[in-house]
């Protein structure tokens, strides 16, 4: 498993250092003691996260990653529901978007998320 350096960057919201460490799948950031992963969506196109302790980081493994419970985005125009296991997202049937019902191995995260 290949990380990019630990980092500290300046929050705008909360005038605080966060950090965070990427790899190629998944970006952690740790906000005033919670953690939250970033991952891309292919079915969305756009970040989503999962946060502690919300979310259970089951394997620690950043590469290939196993959260628990589902994951749901829900809006009046949008639905995205998910599990991610072993690295895979697996959506849902009652997703709204083209991958619903398929599973995906995980996609590489854009360079101004995996960079900043």
């Amino acid at each position: 498993m290949i990380l990019k350096a630990r980092k500290e960057v300046q929050c705008t919201k909360h005038r605080d250092k966060i950090e965070h460490v990427c790899n190629s799948h998944v970006c952690e950031f740790v906000d005033t003691g919670i953690v939250g992963y970033w991952f891309w969506c292919p079915g969305c196109n756009q970040a989503h996260r999962f946060q502690t302790p919300k979310w259970t980081f089951v394997n620690g493994d950043m590469e290939k990653p196993t959260f628990t419970a589902s994951y749901l985005v829900l809006s009046e125009t949008k639905r995205c529901h998910l599990f991610m296991t072993d690295g895979k997202l697996i959506f849902l049937n009652d997703c709204f978007h083209a991958l619903k019902g398929r599973t995906v191995n995980m996609v590489e995260l854009p360079s101004w998320l995996a960079d900043n």
